[in-house]
């Protein structure tokens, strides 16, 4: 009845019920797991053992006995039975979970230091050399049939800790790795089998491929695990910032789970996270990390399309015809659409094209033959696509950088400790909320103070003392302000974060408006409870009036005030699928209700003896960027518009320019001894001071430790006198040097603390000059 069982499962019997012996012959290897619920002798443990212990494929590589009934008797009868019959008692059963997890786990280690001693912590990439390669596919192979072993016997991903009874003792055996390290895994394996479609490459892999496990699924597990990963890196980013330890350590999660991609797709996301944080790529409802990594790599291959038709005028329909239908070496020239699609290249831009790629001369006579290999290779393989691309347009084009628009010379104050302060435009931001307020509030400003007192009603709050659990808003507010209103090249991401802020301090903002209206806090319904949203809009009858005021200009501030509490209470805020012009509308909302509030106070701030008309508004910013922000501008009108000055960094320049700025940059501080005697960078520790340097002028993103690791590893320094082991970035950026470069301080350090300090100092300081000489001899850059 079992013929074809695979076929069909429906047909299946799931649960056989014996009473004293199965029928000899039946089909045993289907039996996975015998029970005995009977104490058993001699010929009948052997009969009812036997019904299990025929392997059946990789998942089933032995069969499982299970008995109830006392065990110590059954263990003994088993004893005897087999010495009997089989003569041998020990080689007959299987290792039990313990020591199979005991094997994982050594496997595991020996595998993590393959890749550990090429500097692959994240098993992001294959070793590079044969030997390590086959001895990895080895151990893996090792490694799946004990853990395979070890799932029927009971282990889970769940629980990665196990606990056996010995006696009257217990041991415990941890599984070393998790789930999404094992597919991690798993993904590398594959690549090993991997046919190099279109090169000329031997393969020189030696083991023996084991089919089961290349086609052992993890598409849903992986897209699962990481999609949620970019989940909260995108949440963590639009609501806390990029600077946020939350965000970094997201993003550092993020970057680690990227390592089950292939190679290809590994680079695609890194472009994808790196887009978002500088606002170039919006995001949409329902797209995962998957879908946007379809949709670059589909544009990336356009693009490479028109290049190539553009360079030897072959037909574009035809290739991106053949490149959509799942080509392969095999049916590449099928129906002849290969020998039709040669026909089309022109053969005078085909010469000119080759000359570029070789670098050489071409006879005429050699340049079919030679784009016959140079088509089928930029079909047919999507490494060689980019590497024949790449020779050419960098022999095309013989300074391939991106242009930085010419930038004024920045209005940039010294500070006392040497450093920068940036004046800002304090007209562009009650311009910017003036044009809001003319619209949002048209109904009710005859009823209010003149806009200029609205507008200074806020920025007199900020500024007034209070108390200190109520004046810290201030700073928080006015930096929102400022990157909405004052900034030229303030991002979406920028907008996210201060919309967010705006929400999340709003509560906050009355309730020191209140304190300096009562010189007392606002106070809970109930003695003893907790402040709440309602205790706090209770406290302005200009808030809680609205409800039951029926004028159509009134009833819209109440739907605005629905809307902020909804966007309070919400963990995500507003989605940052949402599109600009959503965006801007909620903007709008908010820094309404922040205006009208106030505005509506003025008389009450008068009544406690404040000014507002002598007081001259001031706005306080927060530092950013490698530069400390002017902490408090003068709102007087004298010094027209002054607008917001661009530091020297490199962040404008394009990826491959900032990198190799980064690494002239390190190559002479490595050499700084030979021009002055002494040498800065001799320590691991000095990293610190590389890092800080480069974060601070723009050549990554300050908490995106995997892509800093990255390109330092792809840089192939030479004499390094202090290699950039996996997390000691992370691990090191921490207290004053998470800071930018112009706050550290020594204060509080004494001892070896203070000593390690001043050595990191001096280095990043000669580093940092290195930088900016070398920034600024970038063509394009312009002070």
């Amino acid at each position: 009845p079992y013929i074809g069982i695979e076929n069909d499962h429906n047909k299946q019997i799931d649960l056989l019920i014996v009473v004293t012996q199965m029928l000899t012959g039946y089909d045993s290897k289907w039996v996975n797991t015998l029970y005995v619920d009977k104490v058993m002798k001699y010929v009948d443990v052997i009969q009812a053992f036997s019904r299990t212990n025929r392997i059946f494929g990789p998942e089933k590589p032995f069969g499982i006995i299970r008995y109830y009934a006392f065990p110590y008797t059954m263990e003994q009868n088993i004893k005897d039975a087999l010495e009997v019959y089989v003569d041998r008692p020990l080689g007959v059963f299987v290792d039990k979970l313990e020591t199979n997890l005991q094997n994982i786990n050594s496997k595991f280690q020996h595998i993590r230091d393959i890749f550990f001693s090429h500097e692959i912590f994240n098993f992001e990439k294959l070793p590079d050399t044969r030997e390590d390669r086959n001895m990895f596919a080895q151990d893996f192979c090792n490694m799946t049939h004990l853990l395979e072993a070890a799932k029927l016997q009971g282990f889970v991903w769940e629980k990665l800790e196990n606990e056996f009874q010995h006696g009257d003792t217990y041991t415990k055996v941890t599984v070393e790795f998790d789930e999404p390290t094992y597919m991690t895994l798993l993904q590398r394996y594959r690549e090993l089998f991997e046919k190099r479609k279109g090169t000329e490459e031997d393969d020189d892999f030696e083991y023996p491929v084991d089919t089961y496990i290349t086609e052992t699924g993890t598409g849903t597990i992986d897209a699962e695990y990481i999609n949620s990963n970019f989940v909260k890196f995108v949440k963590n980013l639009y609501t806390e910032g990029p600077e946020s330890e939350l965000t970094k350590r997201a993003i550092s999660k993020l970057h680690k789970s990227f390592a089950s991609f292939s190679q290809k797709d590994q680079q695609t996301a890194i472009l994808i996270i790196h887009d978002i944080q500088r606002g170039d790529l919006r995001l949409e409802v329902g797209k995962t990390i998957r879908d946007y990594i379809n949709e670059y790599q589909l544009k990336e291959l356009h693009n490479q399309i028109l290049v190539l038709s553009e360079a030897t005028g072959i037909n574009i329909s035809m290739l991106q015809k053949i490149m959509s239908s799942n080509v392969t070496e095999k049916n590449l020239d099928e129906f002849g659409r290969f020998e039709d699609l040669k026909i089309t290249v022109n053969s005078s831009k085909a010469k000119i094209f080759l000359e570029k790629i070789k670098g050489r001369s071409i006879p005429s006579m050699l340049v079919n033959p030679m784009m016959d290999s140079i088509l089928r290779k930029f079909i047919l393989n999507a490494d060689e696509r980019t590497k024949i691309l790449k020779a050419y347009i960098n022999d095309n084009v013989p300074n391939a950088t991106a242009t930085v628009n010419k930038m004024p010379k920045p209005d940039l104050e010294k500070t006392e400790k040497g450093g920068t302060q940036l004046v800002l435009d304090i007209g562009k931001v009650k311009s910017g909320i003036t044009s809001i307020l003319l619209t949002s509030l048209s109904g009710v400003l005859r009823y209010m103070r003149p806009v200029d007192e609205i507008l200074d009603s806020v920025f007199y709050v900020l500024n007034t003392k209070s108390i200190d659990s109520l004046d810290s808003v201030g700073m928080y507010i006015s930096s929102a302000l400022s990157d909405l209103f004052a900034k030229e090249d303030t991002t979406i991401v920028n907008k996210f974060v201060a919309f967010n802020l705006l929400v999340t301090k709003f509560e906050a903002y009355l309730k020191k408006l209140y304190y300096l209206i009562n010189k007392e806090e606002v106070k809970p319904q109930y003695e003893g409870d907790d402040v709440t949203w309602k205790d706090v809009i209770h406290s302005f009858s200009c808030l809680w009036g609205l409800k039951n005021n029926f004028k159509a200009s009134y009833q819209q501030l109440y739907q605005y005030l629905i809307l902020v509490k909804g966007w309070r209470n919400d963990e995500s805020h507003i989605s940052p699928t949402a599109s600009e012009k959503e965006l801007q509308v909620a903007i709008n909302i908010i820094v309404t209700l922040y205006f009208y509030t106030s505005g509506s106070c003025i008389t009450d701030l008068e009544s406690a003896g404040y000014n507002i008309k002598d007081h001259t508004s001031k706005i306080i910013f927060m530092k950013s960027g490698n530069y400390t922000k002017k902490e408090a501008f003068d709102g007087n009108d004298d010094i027209p518009g002054e607008m917001a000055a661009e530091p020297i960094n490199a962040r404008k320049l394009s990826e491959q320019t900032r990198i190799d700025i980064l690494r002239n940059s390190i190559v002479k501080l490595i050499n700084y001894s030979y021009t002055k005697k002494e040498s800065v960078f001799t320590k691991q520790r000095h990293w610190i001071a590389i890092y800080r340097i480069a974060a601070d002028y723009g050549f990554v993103i300050d908490g995106d430790y995997p892509y800093f690791n990255k390109i330092i590893g792809e840089m192939k320094l030479e004499n390094l006198p202090a290699t950039l082991t996996r997390d000691f970035i992370e691990k090191n950026n921490k207290g004053i040097y998470a800071s930018s470069f112009e706050d550290w301080t020594n204060e509080g350090l004494t001892g070896k603390q203070l000593n390690e300090y001043e050595d990191i100092k001096h280095c990043a300081e000669v580093f940092r000059n290195i930088v900016t000489e070398n920034i600024k001899k970038q063509k394009n850059y312009q002070e």
